[in-house]
């Protein structure tokens, strides 16, 4: 009886400690999984501090190169480096963000200072190409912006053009999506033409291109008021100019008269609309390009060459500034002059505008620029000067009546003559940056005779765009400044032998592009200063 107690207490203890074995191991279990929970949140935790972190060091790099951090079981650090390796570059597509666009300098240095060859380059494309046009996801598929910089880091031209791989015979997309108006073509050939900045035309009254290669003629193509076709008269050659041709003046002889000086007479000024009375308002601009004299010299006249050589007149000083009178006597007060600060007479091609303000009463305002800026400015005493526009002389280029005074020397290209005073903004513009502005709205667009050799959105293998810069002036460097228009695919820049390309890229590997040995160059976003450098950062657990 004993032992069958005993046997039974046994049992019910064996029970009770597997009982608790089980409890206990479940409890574990459950325990176990909680630490392990835990563990995995404390993990993910210290996993985003040290992504923020490291987003912060990044920020820190962008300013001092580098960043680093230290967290509880965690590290990271960040940095700045040089272009290296392909894998996060092949079918990435997130390295320029779509409408933020990218620099790629194609110049030994990002300053213009390393000089060009002409050559071609090609945009790295991404995997989506114009198969997938007709797909679903064709929207998917990038399309770019390409602004070509090109020529003198004071003077460069800008060319836009625009790609849409889905255009064309998938329909225009451009129509939906910001960017309407096609900057260039969908067709390999294509060769858009930049559109220039528009003449001032409102008031101009005369315009002398000057661009006959021969004949005594000097055209006005404009003539409001009377056209006033220009006659060579004596020593006045045919240049190359400023735009076009010009007309170069040679005056020489001791003692000049008509009979010797070199002038063009468009006749009697009255019939032709160039009277100017005091209270009048007109504009003299062009450009001129005249070595150092020491006398006075007119570029343009409507003067009396006699008596008290009543009209009006702008001429050079003898220190090469420029001059505008407005004479009834040569006898003070009724000499009225305004004169610049800017010599132009130094061998160079310079622009030249005089505005002359009669409305501005009772004293009247005129400015006086040179190559787009003011150089001076003043006013008329209204007792001085005409006070009637009939002076009866002839207006010329070059002297004044009877040509026997103060004769030009040098060369006028472009000559314009508003009846209105035009604004500093329009003298700008024809400045055009040293470029030049042509007014001649009666010369035909010339047709090219031979398909352009510019390329705008040519793929090639169905990854590249093609994109030929021969043709392009490159008289110091090119940048191109890619924005995606639609997605974000593009990734990357490939260049010829032909192009120079930057010191600072990494060259990745050699492609045939055409039966072109072509060199592939990665670009990365340009948070720093280069666009050659990319943002790197890690994150060490401890």
């Amino acid at each position: 009886m004993e032992k069958n107690n005993r046997s039974s207490s046994g049992q019910v203890l064996l029970i009770v400690v597997i009982t608790m074995v089980v409890a206990l191991t479940a409890a574990l279990t459950l325990a176990s999984r909680t630490i392990t929970n835990l563990k995995v949140s404390k993990q993910n935790e210290d996993s985003q501090r040290a992504f923020q972190a490291a987003s912060a060091g990044i920020e820190k790099s962008i300013t001092t190169g580098q960043g680093v951090g230290n967290l509880t079981n965690a590290s990271f650090t960040t940095n700045i480096s040089a272009a290296s390796g392909n894998s996060i570059l092949l079918n990435n597509g997130d390295l320029v963000p779509q409408d933020r666009g990218m620099d790629i300098w194609l110049s030994n240095y990002p300053d213009f200072s390393s000089p060009m060859n002409s050559g071609s380059i090609s945009l790295l494309w991404g995997t989506k190409n114009a198969s997938n046009c007709a797909a679903t996801d064709r929207d998917s598929v990038p399309a770019l912006e390409i602004v070509l910089l090109s020529g003198s880091k004071l003077n460069p031209t800008v060319t836009k053009y625009a790609y849409d791989a889905c255009g064309g015979a998938y329909g225009n997309r451009r129509s939906s999506n910001n960017f309407a108006t096609p900057l260039g073509t969908n067709s390999s050939g294509g060769n858009p033409t930049p559109t220039p900045a528009a003449c001032p035309t409102t008031g101009l009254a005369h315009y002398w291109p000057a661009d006959e290669s021969s004949g005594a003629t000097v055209a006005d193509v404009i003539g409001v008021g009377g056209t006033a076709n220009g006659t060579i008269v004596n020593n006045v050659a045919r240049v190359a100019g400023k735009l076009g041709n010009a007309l170069q003046f040679t005056n020489t002889a001791t003692t000049p008269s008509d009979a010797t000086t070199g002038a063009v007479n468009m006749g009697q000024a009255s019939t032709k609309g160039l009277d100017f009375a005091t209270s009048q308002q007109y504009t003299v601009a062009g450009w001129l390009k005249a070595s150092p004299t020491s006398s006075y010299q007119f570029l343009v006249a409507d003067m009396h060459g006699a008596g008290n050589g009543n009209g009006w007149s702008i001429s050079t000083q003898p220190d090469g500034t420029l001059l505008l009178y407005n004479v009834n006597d040569y006898h003070i007060p009724y000499q009225i002059t305004v004169g610049g600060t800017v010599n132009v007479r130094d061998g160079n091609w310079h622009h030249f505008a005089v505005t002359y303000d009669g409305a501005i009463t009772p004293d009247p305002l005129v400015k006086i620029y040179v190559d787009g800026v003011q150089s001076n400015s003043g006013t008329f005493n209204s007792l001085g000067g005409r006070n009637t526009a009939s002076v009866n002389a002839p207006f010329r280029f070059g002297a004044r009546e009877y040509g026997n005074y103060a004769v030009y020397t040098g060369a006028l290209d472009d000559i314009g003559i508003w009846n209105r005073a035009i604004t500093e903004t329009e003298v700008q513009t024809l400045y055009n940056s040293g470029n030049g502005l042509s007014c001649d709205t009666s010369a035909p667009t010339p047709t090219p005779t031979t398909a352009p050799s510019t390329y705008d959105g040519q793929e090639v293998n169905g990854k590249l765009l093609y994109f030929k810069t021969d043709p392009i002036p490159l008289s110091s460097a090119l940048i191109l400044k890619v924005i995606p228009l639609y997605n974000s695919s593009v990734i990357g820049v490939v260049g010829s032998s032909g192009v120079t390309l930057p010191s600072q890229g990494k060259v990745i590997e050699s492609v045939g592009t055409s039966g072109e040995t072509t060199r592939k160059i990665q670009y990365f976003e340009s948070y720093p200063q280069l666009p050659t450098e990319a943002m790197q950062y890690s994150i060490l657990s401890q």
